[in-house]
């Protein structure tokens, strides 16, 4: 896998689709030391990350829990009252 490739998968699990540049912190930089703009801000963390700390991939794909969903819901339906299966849920 060549540097290109790694960072298309990076960019892929940050919500603003793109790796961060320099130019970023830069703008958070000229933010925090102008009088006008942070000349309040007397201390806090500025997370600049294109929001990744928001993203989190969902463990399971989706299409699996769909497909163990729409299992569980066949075999309680398949269940009448009087059957000897019993429901593992």
């Amino acid at each position: 896998i060549d540097g290109e490739a790694v960072e298309e998968m990076i960019a892929e699990g940050i919500p603003l689709g793109r790796m961060g540049k320099g130019v970023d912190i830069g703008m958070a930089v000229v933010f925090l030391s102008c009088e006008a703009s942070a000349g309040y801000v007397t201390g806090d963390t500025l997370v600049v990350d294109g929001a990744q700390w928001l993203y989190k991939p969902p463990m399971v794909p989706r299409e699996m829990v769909a497909e163990l969903s729409r299992s569980v819901e066949k075999k309680s339906r398949d269940m009448k009252p009087g059957n000897t299966l019993l429901s593992k849920l």
